[in-house]
């Protein structure tokens, strides 16, 4: 044999004797619902065993129970060699002690509650060792070096699932290993129909997988299905789902701009089920209108969106809800759509002196939309005696063109604003303004009475309150006072101030300057005796600072008041009048009166005991003395009725008669009538019994 056949025949024995020693490469077990899959052809280090289960869709060997334990420790030879070690997925790489499963889970370590197969004395972490074997002389769980080059067991999914190109059926298979077992598809716990159906979701199970079947599948078949072992805790989720969208076709506007009318049609597979339609504002992101319809058919669907706000963009969305509590944003579709602008503001508008205000439409034409027009004034105080002037502004609607009262003490410019069933249009403010005139004020308080009557030097104290003059400045103050109730006083004119200059009934008793009225309020004493005087026309201008006269008035502008001694034993009233200097008139406003009773009753001790206590006695013990007298005559009338009663008794035991047994002695008459003998005095019971006796021997 020559060189070449001897070489060629090691080459056949070493490939025979290779292949007699050759290893199982790997084999597979189920557990649970997961594929144990061992490998002992190749040795590799941690990272290179971790890479090889991920490449065929697992992980290295999680094994946190019992069932795991036994399978592996049937499966494994314990031959105390080298060959017998295997990496599983425990290890504390990323922090010495806390060891983690390489799904992140915890390894449960000894004295913890959970499962756990750790050697009595690991991990120990010798020459640091922080990665997981088994099969080191032991079944037991050991931690070693992770750069060791050993077996591995990786760990996967015994169930996979596929979907059909149409999605009109899901296989859940098993894997070969799984021998003796059996999948079925379960919603909410429970075990699908394993039998064809005209409509919904059913399941066709086989030896090695169950097909589910969706072609029929209805808006209420959307769920989650699990496809699991039989028998078997856990499994695999699949989320079903069904062509449910609905289209929309249109979004239009109200005719006044304050909804969407959403045209829309149903899927034919949400016939039946809760829609909601809604519009959200795209500037605030904010949803501000929505509402809900059930179709019963595939026909277009008409819903009316109410509350949004004219000129503004919105994102308008229909939604198919599984339920009414369940819509998630999956079956729907939206638009974008915008209200119309609103009613564009009139062209021009002014204002007249006399406050009459015109405006001009734009094309000379008042839109169809707008309802009214909204007016707003703004016034300012023409005159004031504080040096800031104070603002005043208010707003009304209108229908048309007009007029409207001028403000007392005002100069008032307005703008206008179209009001339309979309809102308000943009204010136009107008040329010109109008001047209110002053004006009496609003209302005149009531005097304040300090005291109850008049003193008895003819003076009574009254409080004067000063009035709010932003009607226009006041000239005078005037205290009229009247002999006896003056009643009301509305119609007080100024040819009533003038009389009142020269009455001795209803006199002007106090003419107060205004502009020297100090404070809020000022305390007059009414009687004093002394006289005061008032210009109507006079007021002060605190903005100019000198006096400001109204002449054309008439001649009397000067008003002397006569403040007379009051009499204490008479009534009064007395009111406030003030004047307003207001264009070429004097404006007049007056206070309700109050009344200034009489000085009735002063208590006097000296006066109280003479005129009233010292008589009261006096009646007292008089009365007493009666009572004691009638008491005595009433006695003595009973006294002279019991003597009448004893008489008449004696009288009659004392009658003669002829039989001497009947007849009574003197013994006998005492006897009988001792029963009254505590009634009558001593001296008449005796008189009395002698006169019977006497009177019954003759």
């Amino acid at each position: 044999m020559n060189v070449f056949g001897i070489s060629l025949l090691c080459i056949i024995i070493s490939i025979i004797l290779g292949v007699s020693n050759a290893q199982i490469p790997w084999t597979t077990k189920c557990v649970d619902q997961y594929e144990l899959t061992f490998f002992n052809d190749t040795r590799k280090n941690y990272e290179g065993a971790k890479a090889a289960c991920e490449s065929r869709g697992g992980y290295l060997a999680k094994v946190d129970n019992q069932r795991m334990t036994y399978i592996i420790n049937a499966t494994l030879e314990i031959d105390y060699s080298h060959d017998s070690y295997y990496f599983i997925g425990g290890n504390d790489i990323d922090k010495e002690g806390y060891w983690k499963w390489q799904d992140g889970t915890d390894v449960i370590m000894r004295n913890e509650t959970g499962y756990q197969n750790w050697k009595h004395n690991q991990p120990n972490n010798l020459n640091n060792e922080d990665c997981l074997f088994i099969g080191i002389y032991t079944y037991l769980w050991v931690d070693s070096s992770c750069d060791d080059k050993v077996y591995h067991i990786c760990q996967s999914d015994a169930i996979s699932i596929n979907v059909s190109s149409n999605y009109k059926t899901i296989v859940c298979a098993l894997k070969d290993s799984c021998t003796g077992m059996e999948v079925q598809w379960y919603r909410n716990f429970s075990s699908l129909p394993n039998m064809p159906r005209q409509y919904g979701i059913y399941q066709q199970i086989r030896e090695k997988d169950s097909i589910l079947h969706i072609e029929n599948a209805s808006f209420s078949d959307i769920d989650t299905y699990i496809c699991k072992i039989t028998d078997v805790s856990g499994g695999i989720e699949h989320n079903i789902t069904v062509e449910g969208n609905p289209s929309i076709t249109s979004v239009t506007n109200s005719p006044c701009n304050q909804s969407f009318i959403v045209t829309w049609i149903p899927n034919k597979n949400a016939i039946g089920f809760f829609h909601r339609i809604s519009a959200r504002n795209l500037t605030t992101k904010k949803e501000v209108s929505w509402n809900s319809s059930v179709p019963t058919s595939i026909t277009p669907q008409h819903t009316e969106l109410f509350g949004l706000k004219s000129s503004t963009e919105y994102s308008v969305t229909v939604e198919a809800c599984v339920s009414e509590s369940k819509c998630g944003y999956e079956y729907l579709d939206n638009e974008t759509a915008s209200t119309n602008g609103i009613a564009e503001p009139v062209l021009s508008a002014s204002l007249s002196t006399q406050c009459s205000m015109q405006w001009v439409w734009r094309n000379n034409e008042k839109p169809e939309t707008v309802t009214g027009l909204k007016v707003t004034r703004y016034c300012t105080t023409i005159a004031a005696r504080s040096i800031v002037n104070s603002f005043h502004m208010d707003s009304f609607n209108i229908s048309m063109p007009q007029s409207f009262t001028t403000v007392p003490n005002r100069n008032c410019t307005i703008s206008i604003q179209v009001i339309g069933c979309a809102g308000l249009g943009e204010a136009v403010n107008a040329t010109g303004y109008c001047v209110g005139k002053a004006a009496a004020p609003t209302e005149i308080a009531k005097p304040i009475v300090s005291d109850d009557a008049t003193d008895s030097d003819g003076m009574r104290e009254i409080t004067v309150t000063k009035p709010d003059e932003s009607n226009g400045l006041l000239s005078c103050l005037f205290i009229i006072v009247n002999d006896g109730w003056s009643g009301e006083n509305t119609n007080f004119r100024m040819e009533d101030l003038i009389k009142a200059q020269s009455s001795t009934t209803e006199y002007i008793a106090v003419a107060l300057p205004v502009y020297r009225f100090t404070g809020e309020e000022k305390v007059i004493n009414l009687g004093d005796g002394l006289k005061s005087s008032c210009n109507v026309t006079q007021t002060i201008d605190a903005l100019s600072n000198k006096r400001r006269r109204r002449r054309n008035v008439g001649k009397n502008v000067i008003f002397v008041g006569q403040n007379r001694k009051l009499n204490n034993e008479k009534s009064y009233s007395a009111f406030v009048v003030s004047t307003t200097p207001c264009g070429n008139d004097i404006c007049l406003q007056t206070s309700p009166s109050i009344l200034l009773k009489t000085k009735l009753f002063e208590f006097n001790i000296v006066s109280f005991v003479i005129g009233f206590l010292i008589p009261m006695i006096f009646y007292v013990v008089f009365a007493l003395i009666i009572y004691k007298l009638m008491k005595k005559i009433k006695e003595l009338k009973k006294i002279a009725e019991a003597k009448g009663h004893n008489y008449e008794t004696i009288q009659e035991k004392a009658t003669f008669s002829n039989d001497p047994v009947s007849q009574p002695s003197y013994s006998n008459v005492l006897e009988e009538t001792a029963g009254y003998e505590q009634a009558l005095p001593a001296t008449t019971k005796q008189t009395q019994v002698e006169l019977a006796y006497e009177t019954y021997n003759a």
